[in-house]
């Protein structure tokens, strides 16, 4: 019984061997062919320069070389890469022929005395296996995802006993295929980078020795041919390039550079964490920048300044033609810091690289985004040092229209009167009436001419229908559209055909809010024009009407809305009011005053409003106004004692008070404060849960919207989606809760009157 099997094997193997022996003569036949294609493919240039690299590469690795010809050849080598990467679109034809002895040439820069032998039969063999290797690879993930599938629809089923077996088993295969993917993909990385080293088939030869003089050779051939393999190789590529000469960097070329910064970053960043020394690395960086910043790369140089945290450097290499490239891309990156503090070290490179070539308005409008007065100071005062008049007076009018009141300014201009006009917009009036007659478009407008109403009288009958019933509205609300359209349209030009002329009774058409608008409408039509503005609107100050009285309050406000002058009569005639006793007259008032002076974070104003914002005695409808208008004086400030105030206020008010209306100002005014400050608005954020009551919500939402307005915070996104999310879920649960109770409450009352009716049978029967 045992013999028969053994005499059954005998054969079996023969035959296996023959099999074998036919599928290896199969194999050198494929391999022999894929040579001659290769040959065949080749041109004869593409052929004479293979034959130059193999022999160039053969007289650096023999044994027994002499170091002036290991020189001669590399020498040779450099020279026809640095031809082939001057326009570099994809791997050079050196490098290629090239890539196949980059093991080789390793194993000769570390001192070993043999190597692999590399001939076209190897090539081929290389080339073979690693298509094998690609197809297993292949098979690996076709069945991983074979696996995942199965245990995925197995999770499905019911878990009986054999089932959760299957799935352990299946758990424990698709673990085993996974490894066996890692381990094929290694395979295939090692052997792109260094060669077929761990075939058994492969044969050793003696290499000579490289001489020291020849290793920075050699390490700038290795370094640009690391470069070739991408990611697996690009550790190799750093490390050459610091062995390399001391030649400009540029020689290699565009792509070259670009790859070796890349890891230049990665590299410098892993060492500063474990404390080792990169001073190799800044040599090298101070070689890649100044190549990038000459070659229209500036983006590019200072990427990686940002990314080593050396950004400082780029002012060395600041002129007047690549100024402006730089610093505008230095400030679109700075929107993307992840905190305050490296946005306005970014800001202020900037704010020096353009007071380096001596672009003073560009400068000037990065320290107002900087918000720092010392840096408008420092601008000014230059400008003034080199006595640029006309540079000055658009400094001036810049300012101006950022509505920056800087004190320190005006004392060291103060003679210069001229100057102080353009920087309190006191011209605004004059250039605005100079642009509307170039423009001819003085001539007053009609709220008619907005409407075109004779243009709806055209078309069909239902057209005209509608048109007759719009018409039947309140004649109340028809006046009071007819104001506000009227006051946007002749906004700014001083005249108009409603309010203004002498004849017109416009004013009392109105009634209540009408009168105040119709009034506060004058602000907008007079905007700006302080000198015959306020005297315009003086005669209503003195109405008997409390509402028109209150309306030119607001009037005085809006007209000098933006302007400075030495009068200051907003503040004068305003301050007053606020101890009417009519509660609309302190409205309109404290209102006013955040129109006249927004922006200006003026004292004087902090002084007056305050004792009304802290007065518990105060209508909350007045508090609230005072609020607004106080963080429309201090915007985007974040004024801690104006905060702590307004808190403080909102957490002794009532209940009742804070679920009013008017509490939503107050919430506006703290977004105001805080507007583009971004991580600033945090200690704020904090002191909000003192407040016990509902609208703390509705505060932190409108605080963190306004502080980071603008800035494209991916975060602060998120999170006001998942607020977003979170409130509309619990409105849902809260509507399911009531339909429950609903159903119960119809289920019980349907119940009680089929009870009902049961007695009553009861009592017919």
């Amino acid at each position: 019984m045992k013999s028969k099997p053994q005499e059954q094997q005998q054969p079996s193997s023969a035959s296996s061997s023959k099999n074998n022996s036919a599928k290896t003569s199969q194999k050198k036949k494929k391999k022999k062919n894929a040579l001659e294609d290769d040959a065949s493919e080749l041109s004869e240039e593409d052929q004479r320069l293979k034959d130059m690299v193999d022999l160039c590469v053969e007289r650096i690795v023999e044994a027994n070389t002499k170091a002036e010809v290991q020189r001669n050849a590399l020498n040779q080598l450099r020279e026809e890469i640095q031809r082939a990467t001057g326009t570099m679109t994809s791997v050079p034809k050196p490098l290629k022929f090239l890539r196949r002895n980059y093991g080789t040439l390793k194993l000769l820069f570390a001192g070993e005395k043999q190597a692999p032998v590399v001939n076209d039969e190897t090539e081929a063999r290389r080339k073979l296996k690693r298509k094998q290797l690609l197809e297993r690879l292949e098979r690996e993930k076709k069945l991983k995802k074979k696996l995942e599938q199965e245990a995925k629809e197995s999770g499905k089923a019911s878990a009986s006993a054999s089932d959760v077996a299957g799935a352990a088993a299946g758990d424990g295969a698709a673990a085993a295929v996974s490894a066996a993917t890692a381990e094929t993909e290694a395979a295939i990385a090692a052997m792109q980078v260094i060669g077929d080293d761990d075939d058994e088939e492969v044969e050793m030869r003696p290499i000579g020795k490289l001489d020291d003089s020849n290793r920075p050779l050699l390490a700038d051939v290795l370094s640009i041919l690391a470069c070739t393999f991408g990611e697996a190789a690009q550790e190799d590529a750093l490390r050459f390039r610091l062995a390399g000469s001391a030649d400009d960097i540029g020689i290699w070329g565009h792509e070259y550079i670009r790859q070796v910064a890349g890891v230049v970053a990665q590299t410098m960043q892993k060492r500063r964490a474990a404390d080792e020394d990169v001073s190799d690395l800044v040599t090298l960086v101070d070689q890649i920048v100044p190549f990038n910043m000459t070659h229209s790369a500036e983006n590019s140089a200072v990427d990686l300044l940002l990314e080593i945290d050396m950004i400082d450097k780029i002012l060395d290499f600041i002129n007047k033609g690549n100024n402006r490239r730089v610093c505008q891309y230095l400030t679109v990156c700075s929107v993307y810091q992840p905190d305050q503090e490296e946005c306005d070290k970014i800001l202020k490179i900037v704010f020096r690289a353009y007071m380096q070539v001596s672009n003073f308005t560009d400068a000037l409008r990065v320290a107002l985004k900087l918000g720092d007065r010392d840096l408008i100071m420092k601008v000014f005062d230059t400008v003034a040092e080199l006595d640029q008049t006309v540079v000055l007076k658009q400094l001036g009018y810049i300012l101006g229209t950022h509505r920056l009141s800087v004190a320190e300014l005006e004392e060291k201009f103060e003679d210069d009167d001229e100057l102080l006009e353009v920087i309190g917009n006191a011209t605004l009036t004059q250039h605005f009436a100079k642009l509307a007659q170039e423009l001819d478009v003085t001539e007053p407008k009609v709220p008619e001419d907005i409407y075109k109403s004779h243009l709806e009288e055209a078309g069909n009958p239902m057209r005209r229908q509608a048109n007759r019933s719009s018409h039947t509205l309140d004649s109340a609300k028809q006046n009071l559209a007819a104001t506000f359209v009227n006051a946007f349209v002749n906004a700014g030009f001083g005249q108009d055909k409603l309010v203004m002329p002498e004849s017109s009774d416009w004013m009392y058409k109105n009634k209540d809010h009408g009168m105040l608008s119709a009034a506060a409408s004058l602000g907008s039509i007079l905007l700006w024009d302080l000198e015959d503005g306020v005297s315009h609107i003086d005669k209503y100050t003195f109405s008997n009407q409390t509402y028109i009285r209150a309306g030119a309050a607001l009037a005085t406000g809006l007209v000098s809305a933006a302007v400075t002058s030495e009068m200051d009569a907003a503040l004068a005639l305003l301050s007053d009011n606020l101890e009417d006793e009519s509660t609309m007259m302190r409205l309109a008032s404290a209102l006013g005053l955040g129109f006249a002076y927004a922006g200006t974070a003026r004292e004087d104003v902090l002084e007056v409003l305050v004792p009304i914002l802290v007065d518990a005695s105060q209508p909350f409808e007045v508090a609230a106004i005072s609020a607004l208008s106080l963080c429309l004086v201090y915007v985007g400030t974040c004024h801690e004692d104006l905060c702590t105030n307004i808190i403080e206020m909102l957490q002794e008010r009532t209940e009742t008070e804070l679920n009013d209306s008017m509490a939503r100002y107050v919430c506006l005014g703290l977004g105001f404060l805080f507007l583009g400050k971004g991580e600033a608005c945090e200690p704020a954020m904090s002191a909000f849960a003192i407040i016990e009551h509902d609208i703390v919500d509705y505060l932190k939402v409108t605080v963190q919207s306004c502080a980071y307005a603008g800035t494209g915070n991916v975060l602060q996104v998120q999170q006001l989606l998942a607020t977003l999310r979170d409130h509309y879920t619990d409105d849902d649960d809260e509507e399911e809760g009531k339909k429950d109770e609903n159903n119960n409450n119809d289920n019980n009352s349907s119940s009680s009157s089929s009870d009902a009716d049961k007695d009553k049978d009861k009592d017919k029967d």
